[in-house]
């Protein structure tokens, strides 16, 4: 570690690394208030301590061109739905006010029930209490969460149960998040948040990703991988994103 030219580390995470000598480069995500800003700042740290500054400039400008696009197709909701976004479900760990999600929640037009919160913990009484429409659940929890939290008599009076909008979220390169798949995990969110609202757009959207950054061309295989098929299969609409269904524009 010490021979590397350059370590990122969480400004939190790093004295341990200062006290053996390592050539760090803190990160503060609190920076800014701005989380796409903060996003941008990051990444250009990246692109100068990796002499990639041009290729950098491509990623920030192709970033804001997809969410510019997003914002303008983002279908206008008469009712914000309430959704809830789990980290973890066994305990629940929520997206609370001021997280990454939280503000991707926002740019959808949706309210995060846990936006209030300070810490990131609820009980299953306060989740029944937030009555969310939708629930999300992230790529840690093990397998077949989905259907836990469906088959869980406890939730059976929660909107989003009764109605079965729950959903595992796509599982991408970096957690559906960054330059690249921000825009991308924007888009699955309208889509199962709102989805009598929302163009089918998200497989041409991760295809067209992957080979403008990437050169790389996703396989249909490949986006029902990502887009966790056999987990979502029983949720509520969850058959629009089949490519056998698919109507998106190419």
């Amino acid at each position: 570690m010490t021979r590397s030219d350059a370590i990122l580390s969480w400004s939190w995470f790093a004295a341990p690394l200062l006290r053996i000598g390592a050539p760090l480069a803190q990160l503060d995500s609190r920076a800014s208030g701005d989380v796409s800003h903060s996003v941008e700042q990051l990444w250009r740290l990246i692109g100068a301590l990796a002499d990639r500054r041009e290729r950098v400039d491509f990623l920030i400008r192709r970033h804001q061109a997809e969410l510019g696009a997003f914002s303008k197709e983002r279908p206008a909701a008469p009712i914000r739905r309430k959704v809830a976004y789990l980290f973890q479900i066994d305990p629940l760990i929520m997206a609370f006010g001021g997280t990454g999600i939280d503000a991707d929640l926002d740019q959808v037009n949706a309210e995060n029930v846990a936006a209030s919160l300070h810490s990131p913990h609820m009980t299953i009484e306060e989740l029944i209490a937030r009555a969310p429409d939708v629930i999300i659940i992230s790529g840690y929890p093990k397998d077949d969460a989905v259907h836990r939290l469906l088959d869980n008599a406890a939730l059976r009076c929660v909107p989003a149960v009764r109605s079965r909008r729950v959903y595992r979220e796509p599982r991408g390169g970096m957690r559906m998040e960054g330059l690249v798949e921000e825009p991308i995990m924007l888009q699955w969110m309208s889509e199962v948040i709102y989805p009598e609202q929302t163009e089918r757009r998200f497989r041409s959207k991760l295809r067209q990703a992957y080979a403008d950054v990437y050169g790389f061309g996703l396989t249909d295989d490949a986006i029902d991988e990502t887009l966790v098929l056999r987990e979502n299969a029983d949720s509520a609409d969850y058959a629009r994103f089949l490519a056998s269904t698919d109507t998106e524009r190419r």
